[in-house]
């Protein structure tokens, strides 16, 4: 059938495209539908360690930092990164890159813009026809039209940022549990702007709060603002399968983000590339899903002890914290950010 494909992935950010490399030169023919018209311009803070190294970006496209720059209000704490740096890019970047290196494969077709209209068991309707397919990954992000073809909720953080000009040299997490509860404001400066945005956790703060918070930061820090430079996006952290005979769920679409600190893009393509395995070989097990699905639970216990906290101890616990990392054989096991 000239529609059918083996693999169906709804959406082109990271997970999806990773999910694809993995197929790439396989028996499976594939197509990736995507609503954008460029592939990578997914809202999105760009920044990752070096030890989150599926996110394998050319070292031309980054802007390093080997400290990190930690505020509890007025307290300071300057961390170091030697062995583990940050890298901070722009998504649309990473998206071309990775588009690049599957492009000419002969088993995998792109399709963009495409809006898919509805899922139904082994076939999809979009605006440029209908599609059926042997298996179907949905990467389509926080809103997933996949998650609730399933019938599945999602509970949602959210990131608000205004690009800043110009750039700056200080990679900068800023923490106040008086106001942004269990979130934190950071800045991820890229090599042409700064981008500085604050994540929290949707129960926690509504985002008209957030924005202001956001705001005042950047009043306290002397940036300028313009509001054609400022963007959010919903983070899914709920995780509940991503199995579903043979529809799969990766990335946001499977609730696969860090609910602690946000960052879902090596989470996404760990995932994802997990999936495209298990479709090359019913045997395989999940081995980097299984990781990340056990750090995720250590983050909820961590954060729902939290969220029981006052304010007020919640600030002493993170003053402790900031005072512990500085000690080498504490700061390697904290992941603040």
């Amino acid at each position: 059938m000239k529609n059918h494909y083996d693999v169906i992935i709804i959406g082109a950010g990271p997970a999806g495209l990773e999910c694809a490399r993995t197929l790439m030169d396989s028996e499976y023919q594939v197509l990736i539908l995507d609503k954008s018209k460029i592939i990578g311009t997914k809202i999105c803070a760009g920044g990752v360690k070096d030890s989150e190294d599926i996110v394998d970006v050319p070292e031309q496209l980054v802007k390093r930092f080997d400290k990190h720059i930690s505020y509890l209000r007025g307290h300071k704490t300057v961390l170091s990164l030697s062995k583990d740096q940050f890298k901070c890019f722009e998504r649309i970047d990473f998206g071309q890159y990775l588009l690049k290196q599957i492009v000419k494969a002969k088993n995998i077709t792109i399709k963009n813009p495409v809006l898919v209209k509805k899922i139904g068991k082994g076939e999809i309707e979009t605006n440029q026809g209908n599609f059926t397919y042997k298996y179907l990954v949905g990467a389509d992000g926080s809103n997933s039209i996949v998650r609730s073809y399933l019938g599945l909720g999602s509970k949602h953080c959210m990131g608000l940022y205004y690009n800043i000009l110009p750039t700056s040299n200080e990679l900068i997490a800023y923490y106040d549990p008086k106001t942004i509860k269990t979130g934190y404001i950071w800045e991820f400066p890229h090599k042409e702007v700064n981008n500085v945005g604050i994540y929290f956790d949707l129960k926690l703060l509504n985002p008209q709060k957030a924005k202001q918070y956001l705001q005042d930061y950047l009043k306290l820090r002397s940036y300028e603002f313009t509001e054609n430079e400022f963007y959010g996006a919903l983070i899914n952290y709920d995780y509940q399968g991503h199995e579903f005979g043979n529809i799969f769920l990766c990335g946001d679409a499977g609730g696969f983000a860090s609910r602690l600190h946000g960052g879902g893009m090596s989470n996404g393509m760990t995932s994802s590339r997990d999936i495209a395995r298990k479709i090359l070989d019913d045997n395989y097990d999940y081995q980097g899903i299984k990781i990340i699905l056990d750090k995720k639970k250590q983050e909820s216990r961590l954060l729902d002890m939290a969220e029981r906290l006052p304010a007020w101890v919640l600030d002493i616990l993170l003053f402790v914290v900031l005072k512990l990392v500085k000690l080498p054989f504490i700061g390697k096991r904290i992941n603040l950010m």
